[in-house]
């Protein structure tokens, strides 16, 4: 009967983690990052402030936490198990990121690239961050292409990380700018082919 009761007690303290963290983010999504205080989640969603910061130290702390919810989607991709060629992978990879970004919304999105470029949550050490994590699965796929001899052995595969690392950044800071006024997944399967096709 104990185990019962602390099993209930576990399940009830998931059930209001991720209540407050899909609250903050609708509320994000809806009025931006500094115009919704801990008060207006609290409310929002319920619970006491006390119970907030029992599951969250901060809103950068939900803002963290979404961005570990982004990587999993993307490590979900089945991208390695595809007999695709490298150019297949490589668009599939770039669209699902973009598509990931377009489903986040305009307002998490920008509040990610600002703590990403200056948060103080950034500096924590072995922090895997949206850009870092993105970096390492697009090398994955240079290195794979390398070794099947799609690639040549001299591909410099950090040059071309890069371009595509600045490409996306300079689609997704495009997209914040006009305010989400278009798709950016859209935009990103019509441009990416020309990026690929360019490098390869």
């Amino acid at each position: 009967m104990e185990q019962e009761k602390l099993t209930q007690r576990k399940q009830q303290a998931l059930d209001t983690r991720r209540k407050i963290f899909n609250t903050a983010l609708n509320l994000i999504k809806e009025k931006g990052f500094d115009k919704v205080s801990v008060d207006d989640i609290c409310a929002a969603c319920g619970v006491s402030k006390g119970a907030f910061y029992h599951h969250f130290k901060s809103k950068l702390d939900i803002m963290s936490e979404s961005e570990s919810l982004i990587n999993d989607m993307l490590e979900n991709i089945q991208i390695h198990e595809s007999d695709g060629s490298i150019k297949e992978k490589l668009l599939i990879l770039m669209g699902s990121i973009l598509d990931v970004v377009e489903k986040s919304g305009v307002e998490v999105t920008r509040q990610l690239t600002v703590v990403t470029t200056g948060g103080h949550y950034i500096q924590q050490e072995n922090r895997n961050t949206f850009a870092i994590h993105t970096r390492k699965l697009i090398q994955q796929i240079l290195a794979e292409a390398v070794e099947k001899g799609e690639l040549s052995p001299e591909t410099n595969k950090e040059a071309s990380t890069e371009i595509i690392m600045t490409f996306l950044s300079g689609m997704i800071a495009d997209w914040c700018i006009f305010n989400g006024a278009y798709s950016i997944s859209e935009k990103g399967w019509w441009l990416s082919p020309m990026i690929i096709d360019a490098l390869l």
